[in-house]
């Protein structure tokens, strides 16, 4: 199930979505089979297949996947997993409402990626992709 989560990310990273998205969809089955919907290692797919519907443009069902993450990163003790899951979630929410979306929700995702933006440049090398996709976001922000 993890190695189907490594193939996924890597797919997703090389810009093919519809393949990240059929091997992060299995790693998820997979592992909720064996360890149970709330096993905080169920958040790494799901952190994964939010990324991958965002960038196909499917926020809404973005943000089902990325609250999911969110939460199960509470339980992680990774503090990079958690920004990124917090920073992705930010971004899902705000691509929902689309560009016109008010001043005040546009802030609110601003603050939210900046503040996991400090965290993903602590975490180091590890985070670089989550790093480089919320320094995108904010240099894209109106």
């Amino acid at each position: 199930a993890i190695t189907r989560n490594n193939v996924g990310t890597s797919l997703w990273q090389l810009g093919r979505l519809a393949d990240a998205e059929r091997e992060l969809r299995r790693s998820l089955a997979a592992l909720e089979a064996g360890l149970g919907a709330d096993h905080p290692h169920v958040g790494f797919p799901l952190l994964g297949l939010g990324a991958v519907l965002l960038d196909q443009r499917r926020p809404a069902e973005a943000i089902v996947a990325l609250t999911r993450a969110f939460d199960l990163a509470q339980k992680q003790d990774s503090a990079g997993f958690k920004a990124t899951a917090r920073s992705e979630l930010a971004q899902a929410r705000l691509r929902a409402t689309g560009r016109s979306a008010p001043a005040r929700e546009r802030e609110s995702a601003r603050r939210e990626v900046e503040a996991a933006l400090v965290e993903l440049r602590r975490e180091g090398p590890l985070f670089d992709y989550a790093r480089l996709r919320a320094e995108a976001f904010l240099a894209d922000l109106p």
